[in-house]
């Protein structure tokens, strides 16, 4: 279970400023009996530093999604 089904990101366009990456938190708890691992897939402009999770049942972990606005 994911602690936001959607997870929004805005960046506003300044002139003369370099854009910056947002990072959002974003919370994974596995809800169910069985151990599982999950294996996140992100496109860019979008990121994730840890790309594999495993949770023991009940147990949850925090990873920040980046989101990077100056990425062509």
């Amino acid at each position: 279970m994911f602690s936001d089904p959607k997870l929004y990101f805005k960046y506003v366009w300044e002139q003369g400023k370099d854009s910056m990456p947002i990072s959002k938190p974003l919370e994974i708890r596995n809800g169910g009996p069985l151990p599982t691992t999950i294996t996140l897939k992100i496109d860019p402009p979008f990121s994730c530093p840890t790309e594999k999770i495993t949770l023991a049942p009940e147990k949850k972990e925090i990873v920040n999604i980046d989101f990077d606005p100056g990425m062509k």
